[in-house]
């Protein structure tokens, strides 16, 4: 795919990393972020109660964190020849291996952001961000910055405790190596830690329907509107309870990046300009149209549920990165994509634009504060959003068989 915008930077023009030091993320606008490589659990192993369960404790994990906190569950799923060594295998082995050989196959690897910033309370848009300005908004962003490296290490290591607590979930720290690398990886789209992308020097080029890094045409799919009624899990294809979140999983069965960020917000505040909202609605007396008395109604009962429910709020972003270098495939993925967000109750998406850039920057590790795309929500919704399902997994004997996707694996 070529492009013929003018706009072209490197991808080192772009990065908002100010520097990586001491296993932390210092980024350009003064937000301070840890990251952790993550271990999920195996897909169809878990049942409802177990799904709730897990539901329950993330909620209660995001609910203690201070308000501007950001959690982002990063997935990534890239294909990967399949290349099982015969070495010391009988002849039907081999055959087999042979047979499977060089097949892609779907890989996933899965990371947990949590960032925190100043507490100077800006609302993010188009214009503002790190990448349309070139600078942060703030006049001095990193003000008390020793404070916010120190106070995230506690953060963090609560919120992973709490998630470790559930059989089946790991963390590991990803050091300044492990997030430069990672960095890399997510700006030329090439994930494979086989083949680690050794620069930054691929070109970015934002265009007015998509973005392209290098010979890739980039599109980001960003959730809308929720679909109803959220559940911590649902039922898939062959009718096994998985996550609410599993159609834009690995069930998408091409190239492609989920981001999921939830950012805790000042309960009070939200309350209050919800509770003024709904009041000038009621003031419209006679001119107030359908769509006015639906969204009142839909106030009323949200500021409700939080207030009688002592829960919190937060807003949420789940978007979807698809690419390649071929226009057709990323075309049929995105059609594929906006289906896969239908089966998640309904819910709405938005293929984005002249926002593909901003965005794509936006949904980068750790960054996720510079994005301008949320939906409110309570917390345990919020909690729904983050999975941490896997894969099959594969033993290390057994008979070679295949999983519901057609992959090899050991059993």
């Amino acid at each position: 795919m070529v492009s013929n915008d003018t706009n072209t930077r490197t991808i080192d023009d772009i990065i908002p990393i100010f520097s990586v030091e001491s296993n932390q993320l210092v980024l350009k606008d003064g937000r301070i972020a840890v990251g952790f490589s993550v271990s999920g659990i195996e897909t169809e192993k878990l049942n409802a109660k177990q799904y709730d369960y897990l539901n329950t404790l993330i909620y209660g994990a995001l609910k203690v964190l201070p308000e501007g906190t950001i959690v982002q569950k990063l997935d990534t799923y890239y294909f990967k020849e399949y290349g099982e060594s015969t070495k010391n295998k009988t002849y039907f082995q081999r055959r087999t291996i042979e047979h499977f050989s060089e097949r892609p196959i779907l890989v996933h690897d899965g990371y947990l952001f949590i960032s925190i910033g100043l507490s100077i309370d800006r609302e993010r848009n188009a214009a503002n961000t790190l990448f349309a300005l070139g600078k942060s908004v703030i006049k001095n962003p990193f003000e008390k910055i020793a404070e916010r490296q120190a106070s995230i290490e506690q953060l963090a290591n609560d919120f992973i405790t709490t998630l470790t607590s559930f059989e089946g979930i790991s963390f590991k720290r990803l050091d300044d190596q492990h997030l430069q690398d990672l960095y890399l990886q997510y700006y030329n789209l090439e994930f494979d830690s086989d083949n680690q992308p050794a620069d930054s020097l691929r070109t970015f080029t934002p265009c007015s329907t998509h973005a392209a890094i290098g010979e890739k045409r980039v599109n980001v799919i960003t959730m809308s509107g929720q679909g109803g009624p959220i559940e911590p899990f649902a039922r898939n294809r062959q009718n096994i309870m998985s996550p609410w979140v599993y159609p834009i999983a690995n069930y998408l069965y091409f190239p492609h990046v989920l981001s999921v960020s939830i950012k805790v917000m000042n309960k009070d505040k939200v309350l209050s300009g919800m509770d003024t909202t709904a009041k000038i609605i009621q003031n419209l007396d006679f001119m107030m149209t359908q769509d006015n008395r639906i969204k009142r109604e839909e106030i009323l009962e949200f500021t409700e549920e939080v207030r009688s429910d002592n829960k919190n709020i937060v807003t949420t972003n789940v978007s979807v990165v698809v690419y390649s270098s071929n226009d057709y495939e990323v075309e049929k993925n995105i059609q594929r994509t906006v289906a896969a967000f239908r089966e998640m109750g309904s819910s709405e998406c938005f293929i984005e634009s002249i926002d593909t850039a901003n965005l794509f920057i936006a949904n980068a590790p750790g960054n996720s504060d510079q994005n301008y795309r949320w939906l409110t929500m309570t917390g345990d919704n919020g909690a729904v959003y983050l999975n941490f399902i896997t894969k099959y997994t594969s033993d290390l004997k057994g008979d070679l068989l295949t999983d519901r996707s057609g992959e090899p694996l050991l059993y």
